[in-house]
């Protein structure tokens, strides 16, 4: 997802990426629950294993298919397949996690997890960054692809856990059933909401930001690839590091956690130089998978394993609400001179979610975190 975005704000402008981002979004509104009862009504490693099967099918295709079909129209197809997998990937793999390791190890196995996808992401900037202005799109797909029949055959080799009998089978019932758990836990749901304002920050970010960088900033694809580069560097630090800070204060974690992002956040709006740019972006990445690392351990913690998929994907419901909104706003302002505002607004927003999660945090995490 390094190339595709770069490719269609090169094809096509900033805004119309934003504009199928919050067309996906929307779209997710109606997905992710969905997402949530496949989690929890199938075993979560047959779920994990269909999801990077199918990806291999997809990338294959659209590989095969570089020169029979429109750019725009390929690069559509793989970025709304990809960003909807995605929404069933993740809480699979978190619920899959929770249900493989006893609780005492979640916190290290979140930090593992922050780890690996960010040194993997640290090399899809670097090569992406360079490989996207000179090689053949067909290529990188089927590079892709590799990767996803990779990731199937090594799910393949672990442990197969059936669901819980005492999962609703009523589709319906099932779906609402997520959001009844959130509703009767008013201080869970709005601090792990509040939590997840970074995440939604990012994936709105990840809309504008080819733009920024080449509309805005006048910089090529290899300092968009750097920044990638850079973010997954500051991720894998705080995989190392935050494990090893949860038995400490976990709300005062959050809210730091959150106020350095909205603060970095800011100074990244108003850079010019590279360097700055990358430690921002660095910074950045710290922060939002330390939060991450704290908000999915105690997820696994303080959730039912049997309604984990639908608790977590009900939050993610709400981002792409939102995300879809903040996108369809700033769809129009993605070009020229004015995407650096949109990250100050991510910076004030931020501050706010930090102060929420601050005050919402639940009284029982405290005794138990």
């Amino acid at each position: 997802m390094i190339a595709v975005p770069w490719y269609i704000v090169d094809e096509a402008g900033g805004s119309a990426l934003a504009t199928l981002a919050a067309g996906v979004a929307f779209f997710g509104v109606l997905w992710m629950p969905i997402s949530g009862y496949l989690v929890d009504r199938f075993p979560r490693k047959h779920v994990l294993m269909t999801v990077q099967g199918a990806g291999c099918l997809m990338l294959l295709a659209a590989s095969i298919l570089d020169e029979s079909l429109a750019i725009m129209t390929l690069l559509t197809m793989v970025f709304v397949f990809g960003s909807l997998m995605y929404g069933l990937w993740y809480p699979a793999l978190i619920a899959y996690v929770q249900e493989l390791l006893p609780s005492s190890m979640h916190g290290k196995a979140n930090g593992y997890l922050e780890v690996q996808g960010q040194v993997s992401m640290m090399v899809a900037g670097f090569a992406g960054g360079r490989m996207v202005e000179h090689v053949e799109l067909s290529t990188i797909f089927a590079i892709d692809a590799g990767t996803f029949a990779l990731s199937c055959i090594l799910f393949a080799l672990l442990p197969l856990f059936r669901p819980d009998a005492n999962v609703e089978s009523r589709f319906f019932a099932s779906l609402k059933a997520g959001f009844v758990f959130l509703r009767d836990r008013p201080r869970y749901l709005l601090f792990f909401a509040a939590s997840l304002v970074p995440f939604l920050i990012v994936m709105v970010a990840n809309a504008v930001m080819p733009a920024h960088i080449s509309d805005y900033l006048q910089f090529g694809a290899d300092v968009f690839g750097d920044l990638e580069l850079s973010w997954g560097l500051g991720s894998a630090i705080a995989g190392f590091v935050v494990p090893h800070l949860l038995k400490h204060n976990n709300r005062l974690i959050i809210a730091i956690g959150i106020t350095v992002f909205a603060i970095v956040q800011f100074v990244f709006s108003q850079s010019w130089t590279p360097i700055v740019l990358f430690v921002c972006a660095a910074t950045l990445g710290l922060c939002n998978a330390g939060i991450r690392v704290v908000r999915n351990t105690l997820l696994m913690k303080f959730t039912p394993k049997e309604i984990i998929g639908r608790a977590n994907t009900a939050f993610y419901t709400i981002v792409k609400l939102l995300q879809g909104a903040f996108l369809l706003t700033v769809a129009g302002v993605v070009t020229g001179a004015t995407t650096h505002w949109v990250f100050a607004s991510f910076a004030v927003l931020a501050f706010v979610s930090a102060a929420v999660a601050f005050l919402a945090f639940p009284r029982h995490m405290h005794s138990q975190s």
